[in-house]
């Protein structure tokens, strides 16, 4: 490389978890004088944080890894993450493609980048860093964020899974269930806060197999001055119990909020799901939540067309997100994913009633939500602001409600009441009351 400043593109597809680690990558090249931009410009690197949780998530990822290639063929290609983890084999036979990083060795990719611009030529074989190739022991990769793109940031405190839910192959790609220090953690939040951080969301592949003790952790980055807010990732409902909802309802920060990772309304489904709860728990967990915060709001992922699934067993879901009242649903189509028990049940279901019964799913929680903006108009919320586009500033209300407000001033992560005046294309708009 000549005195240019390198630069690099970073394209993030899945999780929560994912986007933490593409941000500690940037920084990680930004240590190194590697510059980011956007990856639809030209750069000299393009790391791609893949995703395989389902057969479409494999799919984008290749296709995301082959677009890169093709716009500048001289360029470095790294794949990292759940799929360069899983399918490296495959991956490595894209024509172009430099680094192959697996989930223990995502900020490997950074350091094999700066190899790359030294060296100077592209590599005629994929080099390939695997979890199992740098350790025979399952660690927290130690990694850190001291910036966000947004006044809320996401903060991984916990990564793999213990579980073993039949559809779900991220345990094979991630490993067992690991937890990062408290103080880590709360190191990273108050960095977070003094670069302009006001909310923080803690997110993990299973958030509440936390074992440093959540509430405690939570406790402790409630007493950070700067911080505003504080959300969770997906939570297992059988973990919200009441006396452990009672226990996040004193502590301030804590957003009236919660998604529950749910899957499914039907009990026969959850069972061959492997889920660790039953419908039971779901609504008894929702019914805690709405006990201890006012005004509650829950969110949730949702599974359409798993094997065996029913018409009757869809309508059960439908009725869940009709009762539980849902804001909003992350709804997936079931995706065989080799190696897993879910792959080879009988009765598995067709594309295309997949499509449809996901589709009814998504009908039903765009009514719902409706009904739930349309109860809140006239009401005043405090609200966050994220981003001003075109003299509208959007942000999110206490209970995650996204609305916006005209205002000539930009108050971008700051805090002001707005009173709901109409729904807009799904959100909540009003005025900012002085």
């Amino acid at each position: 490389m000549n005195n240019k400043t390198a630069t690099a593109g970073i394209y993030t597809l899945g999780c929560r978890v994912n986007q933490y680690e593409s941000r500690a990558i940037q920084e990680k090249l930004a240590q190194h004088g590697i510059e980011a931009r956007s990856f639809e410009e030209k750069n000299d690197i393009y790391i791609i944080n893949t995703c395989t949780v389902t057969a479409e998530s494999d799919r984008k990822s290749r296709q995301i890894i082959r677009r890169a290639a093709q716009r500048s063929p001289e360029a470095y290609i790294i794949a990292v993450g759940c799929m360069a983890e899983s399918g490296a084999e495959a991956l490595k036979n894209i024509n172009g493609i430099d680094i192959i990083c697996g989930n223990g060795a995502k900020l490997k990719a950074a350091e094999a980048a700066l190899e790359l611009l030294q060296k100077g030529v592209k590599n005629s074989c994929p080099i390939i860093f695997s979890a199992s190739m740098l350790s025979e022991d399952t660690v927290f990769e130690p990694m850190s964020i001291s910036g966000f793109d947004r006044t809320r940031a996401y903060v991984k405190i916990q990564d793999g899974c213990s579980g073993r839910c039949s559809y779900c192959i991220i345990p094979s790609v991630r490993g067992a269930s690991r937890s990062r220090p408290a103080e880590d953690v709360c190191s990273e939040v108050k960095n977070l806060c003094e670069n302009g951080c006001r909310e923080v969301v803690l997110t993990g592949i299973e958030t509440s197999d936390y074992d440093c003790g959540l509430i405690e952790l939570t406790a402790k980055l409630n007493e950070i001055p700067e911080l505003e807010r504080i959300r969770f990732g997906s939570l297992d409902p059988s973990f919200m119990k009441p006396e452990t909802v009672r226990q996040f309802s004193s502590i301030e920060k804590v957003m009236p909020h919660f998604h529950l990772s749910i899957q499914s309304g039907s009990d026969r489904i959850l069972q061959l799901m492997r889920r660790r709860y039953l419908t039971q728990a779901v609504y008894a967990s929702a019914e805690s939540i709405r006990n201890y915060f006012s005004d509650a709001m829950i969110t949730t992922d949702l599974i359409a067309g798993f094997p065996g699934e029913t018409d009757a067993d869809i309508e059960m879901t439908g009725s869940l997100i009709k009762e539980l009242r849902l804001l909003h649903s992350h709804i997936f189509t079931y995706s065989k994913r080799s190696g897993t028990p879910a792959a080879e049940m009988k009765n598995q279901i067709p594309p295309q009633i997949k499509k449809q019964r996901a589709e009814y799913l998504e009908s039903v929680q765009q009514e719902v939500k409706a009904e739930i903006l349309e109860a809140h108009i006239g009401k005043e919320y405090n609200v966050l602001f994220e981003t001003l586009k075109n003299g509208t500033l959007y942000g999110h209300s206490e209970n995650f409600i996204e609305m916006s407000a005209k205002s000539e001033r930009d108050l971008t992560g700051q805090i002001a009441v707005i009173k709901a005046e109409k729904t807009k294309n799904g959100i909540l708009t009003g005025i900012i009351k002085e």
